[in-house]
């Protein structure tokens, strides 16, 4: 993979063409997206799992692992559950039925397709040949916003470090504790009945901390001083990785918030990402609340690399 490759990027569930601008020495990518609707058409955050370099010729090899040089409708079925994307027989007739219409401009009631029509149909749903050869289920669910990305990377695509490696790259090396803070994370213990894990309980009662999360990422998130934090105390039920989850982040746009999750007992947190609905909604954001700090700084360093 090197600068000015063709590809294709998946920035969330769906797969488009783009072009590859850089590649970070941490192994992060950023991508230029080819016929960008939105300002900004550089994605910046992508890992090597999310490109997919002349994607045609790995269509091409499921292809002739399947032994199809024709798809009907049993086939192009098979595709769809490959996706993850379950349909039932007379539907996957239906959509090939516009689909032929549309994209090759004939009109059949039982149509077929070949390997390439196939491949042009897939796309248009974005997939493409990784998604159905590598597919696996997303536990941490990337997030973009002014499309950088903001967390929901595995656990694998980043080298983490410890606490005290972690606090200098922050500009917290020096940091004092707060002592304002400390009583507030005392009386919200007092007052819920838990006590906070170590690494949130330290990091929350360090001087300093709100500007060094503000200054990690460039889209400034935003970390609440502690009398300022949400409870809930039955995160399960509403959607959140562990009981207790408290909203300690909130974005400088939008309105999503970042929930730092945990049970009774542990000693570190995972981090949520939650969107507002009825009712709201969370995806897993990070494994550890030092996995997204450092997450948001090697991404700053990559976006600054170039603008």
């Amino acid at each position: 993979m090197k600068v000015g490759d063709e590809c294709l990027a998946q920035f969330g569930r769906s797969w488009v063409d783009a072009t590859i601008d850089a590649v970070h020495d941490d192994g992060m990518v950023s991508v230029i997206e080819k016929g960008s609707q939105s300002f900004f058409d550089r994605w910046t955050g992508l890992t090597a799992d999310e490109i997919s370099i002349d994607d045609k010729s790995v269509w091409d090899a499921l292809m002739a692992d399947k032994g199809w040089s024709e798809l009907a409708s049993p086939e192009v079925r098979e595709l769809f559950e490959d996706a993850q994307m379950p349909i039932d027989e007379e539907s996957v007739r239906a959509h090939l039925v516009v689909a032929v219409n549309n994209l090759f401009g004939r009109t059949e009631a039982d149509p077929t397709l070949t390997p390439d029509e196939a491949y042009a149909m897939m796309r248009r749903t974005g997939q493409c040949g990784k998604s159905l050869t590598e597919w696996e289920r997303l536990v941490y669910g990337p997030f973009y916003w002014n499309q950088v990305r903001m967390g929901g990377r595995k656990p694998e695509g980043l080298t983490v470090l410890d606490w005290p490696e972690l606090l200098p790259a922050l500009g917290l090396a020096d940091a004092q504790e707060d002592a304002k803070e400390l009583a507030a994370i005392e009386a919200l213990e007092a007052e819920h009945g838990f006590v906070l894990p170590a690494d949130l309980r330290r990091f929350a009662a360090t001087k300093g901390v709100g500007l060094a999360v503000y200054g990690a990422h460039p889209n400034a998130p935003d970390w609440r001083p502690v009398a300022e934090w949400n409870v809930v105390t039955d995160g399960r039920s509403t959607g959140f990785s562990a009981n207790i989850a408290i909203e300690v982040i909130q974005p400088h746009q939008g309105d999503h918030s970042w929930w730092m999750c945990f049970r009774r007992g542990a000693d570190e947190v995972t981090v949520d990402l939650q969107f507002p609905g009825d009712p709201p909604w969370a995806n897993a954001a990070a494994p550890s609340l030092r996995f997204f700090l450092w997450d948001l700084w090697r991404t700053r360093v990559a976006w600054e690399s170039l603008n």
